[in-house]
């Protein structure tokens, strides 16, 4: 039996999903802190659906751009469980899952998406989303809320969407850039990476198992030369 697990915390709230043989379990976090209790919601999916850690064969997971922190321990969980059940470990943009999401509420298969990546700064890029299938349209950046309109590439999708609109008041720009504005406060759903995994059966080669975090952390970006003496302090 295939059973594939499915996890994404890169936003607010955790989402987790498990789909084996013919029956899928999902939860969502109401706030990330339910990263604490990642392996025991694991856990609790793998009992509603009857399978064993021991049964998985695939966890996909979403891999930023994102909270830095969150990226780091869903990241860590799902490598660690790779490596403890010989599954393969695929990784896919958190961005994408939104783009999925709002792509079948608007009835539309493309999708420009424009979301708070806080420190004043938001995450922008393009997808098409058809049969399950994500798809980049482009390069995810980051920029602050006032160059959004300049970091825009061309051509762009009819429609964009996302929280960082309404929070940086872009929509009076990004109404004269696109057809339709639409702001949206939608999480990554991790039932949307199973969607992927099934319709398309690859990797996204766009994205690897590691995290797409696009920006510097706040420690690269206080320690550019490390933290000499400290917990910064490259190692010689």
């Amino acid at each position: 039996m295939s059973v594939i697990l499915a996890l994404d915390t890169s936003g607010k709230t955790t989402t987790v999903a498990l789909h084996a043989g013919g029956t899928t379990a999902e939860f969502s976090g109401g706030s990330n802190d339910h990263c604490e209790n990642l392996a025991e919601t694991i856990q609790n999916l793998l009992t509603e659906c009857g399978a064993a850690a021991s049964d998985i064969t695939e966890i996909l997971v979403g891999v930023g751009p994102g909270s830095f922190t969150g990226l780091r321990i869903g990241l860590a969980t799902a490598k660690g469980l790779a490596v403890a059940t010989n599954a393969r470990l695929l990784g896919y943009s958190s961005l994408g899952l939104v783009a999925a999401n709002v792509c079948d509420e608007l009835e539309t298969n493309e999708i420009y998406i424009v979301a708070d990546a806080q420190r004043n700064e938001v995450f922008h890029g393009g997808f098409s989303y058809e049969n399950g299938k994500i798809t980049y349209l482009g390069r995810i950046e980051v920029c602050k809320p006032s160059e959004i309109n300049t970091c825009l590439p061309e051509p762009l999708p009819s429609i964009v969407c996302g929280n960082g609109i309404d929070k940086f008041n872009l929509r009076e720009v990004l109404e004269s850039r696109f057809d339709r504005v639409v702001p949206s406060l939608h999480e990554p759903r991790a039932l949307r990476l199973i969607d992927h995994f099934v319709a398309d059966g690859a990797m996204d080669p766009l994205t690897g198992n590691g995290p797409m975090y696009v920006r510097k952390s706040e420690a690269e970006i206080k320690f550019p030369d490390g933290n000499p003496g400290g917990s910064f302090a490259p190692r010689k």
